[in-house]
C-alpha cells in the first residue's frame, strides 16, 4: 500500500535499483533500570551488554532488510553485511529483534508474532520505529533503536528481622515461581489476537535454596519470565542450635501469594524472616506462706 508511482515498476521483483547515496546505519539504546547482577541486556553493572540484533525493515513497503544480523555495540559502530542506502523522499520502518527465533512476519514485512520458550536465563528484545522519511545525501541520521523487555524480570532476597536472636537461624528451601514458561506474543493484530498480548502456559522455575542467620541474604540467580499470572511459593525451616552446636528444626512453615508479571519490569520478592515474640516471664506476687494448724506438742 505504501508503494510510490516511481518505484511501481521493480515492485513485483521487491528490489530498489538507484544510485548509491548514504548507507543506512543504526543506532541502540537498551531501555533499562533495574538492579543488580543478572541475565539481562543493559546497562547496569553486571547485565550483559548488547552486542547484535536481527533487523526488518521496508522502503514505501518493499522489504530491504529481512532477519538482517546487525553487530556492534551500544555507544559505538553498528554493520551488517549488504548495505542498504537511503533515497530522498521514501518512507522507511524498521523492527529489530534480540534473542528471537521463531518470528512470523505481517502484512508489512515487520514481525507480527513471535514464538517463545523461557529458560529464565534469556532475554527477549524489541523495538519498533516511526516511520522515517528518506532525506538528501548527508542528511540522514542512523536509525536509533531503543529496545524494551519483553520480559519480567525477577529477583528473590532474604533479610532476617531476628538477628538478635541468638541460636535461630532459617533455611528458606523450594523457592519456586509458576509462571509462563511458553508463549506467543503478537506484536500486530494477527488471528484475531490483540496487539502486544502474550498467549502462555505456566510451568516452575526453580531457585536455590538461601540459608540465613543474622545477615540480609540473596538468592544466587535472577529469572527472567514470559509475563502473566503467576505464584511464588516457599518453606522456611526455623532452625535452633543449642550450646553444643546441635541443630533441631523446630517448624517448617509454608508460604504462596499470587502476582501478576508485566513485561519490562523488575520485581524484588523480599521474604522477611522472624521467629516472632522473644518467651518471656513474669512473677506478679512474691511467695507467701499460709497458716498452718498448729500441729500439736512435740513431746
Amino acid at each position: 500500500m505504501l508503494a510510490v508511482a516511481a518505484l511501481a515498476s521493480c515492485a513485483k521483483e521487491e528490489t530498489l535499483t538507484f544510485d548509491k547515496g548514504e548507507a543506512i546505519g543504526f543506532s541502540s539504546f537498551v531501555d533499562n533500570a533495574t538492579r543488580a547482577t543478572d541475565p539481562s541486556y543493559g546497562g547496569a553493572t553486571g547485565q550483559k551488554p548488547l552486542t547484535s540484533f536481527k533487523v526488518w525493515g521496508t522502503a514505501n513497503g518493499v522489504s530491504i532488510f529481512n532477519d538482517t544480523v546487525v553487530t556492534g555495540s551500544v555507544g559505538g559502530s553498528w554493520s551488517y553485511s549488504t548495505k542498504q542506502y537511503w533515497i530522498e523522499g521514501v518512507k522507511y520502518n524498521f523492527a529489530a529483534l534480540v534473542n528471537a527465533d521463531n518470528v512470523t512476519l505481517g502484512s508489512d514485512k515487520l514481525p507480527a508474532k513471535i514464538e517463545f520458550e523461557s529458560n529464565g536465563s534469556t532475554d527477549l528484545l524489541y523495538v519498533r520505529t516511526d516511520e522515517i522519511t528518506g532525506q538528501a545525501t548527508g542528511y540522514n541520521s542512523p536509525v536509533n533503536l531503543t529496545f524494551n523487555h519483553l520480559l519480567s524480570k525477577v529477583h528473590i532476597g532474604v533479610k532476617n528481622n531476628s538477628s538478635s536472636a541468638v541460636g535461630y537461624s532459617f533455611l528458606v528451601k523450594d523457592i519456586k515461581i509458576n509462571a509462563p514458561k511458553n508463549g506467543t506474543y503478537y506484536i500486530q493484530n494477527i488471528d484475531e489476537k490483540t496487539a502486544g498480548t502474550w498467549d502462555v502456559t505456566n510451568s516452575d522455575y526453580s531457585f536455590a535454596n538461601i540459608s540465613v542467620k543474622d545477615a540480609t541474604a540473596e538468592c544466587n540467580a535472577e529469572q527472567l519470565l514470559i509475563p502473566g499470572s503467576a505464584t511464588v511459593s516457599f518453606n522456611v525451616d526455623i532452625i535452633y542450635t543449642n550450646d553444643k552446636n546441635v541443630e533441631s528444626t523446630i517448624v517448617t512453615k509454608n508460604y504462596s501469594k499470587n502476582v501478576t508479571l508485566v513485561a519490562g519490569n523488575a520485581y524484588n520478592f523480599n521474604i522477611i524472616t522472624s521467629v516472632g515474640d522473644p518467651i518471656e516471664f513474669t512473677v506478679t506476687q512474691q511467695p507467701t506462706w499460709g497458716d498452718g494448724d498448729e500441729g500439736g506438742n512435740l513431746n
